[in-house]
């Protein structure tokens, strides 16, 4: 970036988030500067995370980063956007269809 850039000054509002949490995506994502993150562990089983306050009036989306987070989210998509996410998915058949490795 820069010079005297920060990256403090890089961090931006949480408008989207890719689950699970990949070791490689983190720091590309950042870098995009439109507010994604990669950096929740939930990988679709078990309770989901809370989307976060700083989404602002608009939310956050949850966006999967593997099939079977794909399927997790088609097939809980009730209870998410119940707590506030902001999803793109379809019927837990059709993402189950599309997949490649379940």
């Amino acid at each position: 970036g820069p010079a005297g850039s920060s990256v403090s000054a890089l961090v931006q509002p949480e408008r989207f988030h890719l689950v699970p949490q990949t070791v490689r995506w983190g720091r590309p994502l950042s870098r995009l500067g439109v507010g994604a993150y990669n950096r929740l562990q939930w990988a679709g089983d078990g309770p989901f995370p809370s989307p976060p306050a700083s989404g602002g009036a608009r939310g956050c989306w949850l966006l999967p980063a593997t099939d079977g987070a794909a399927l997790a989210i088609a097939s809980r998509q009730t209870e998410l956007t119940a707590a506030g996410w902001r999803l793109l998915t379809c019927s837990p058949g059709t993402v189950h269809s599309l997949t490649d490795k379940l």
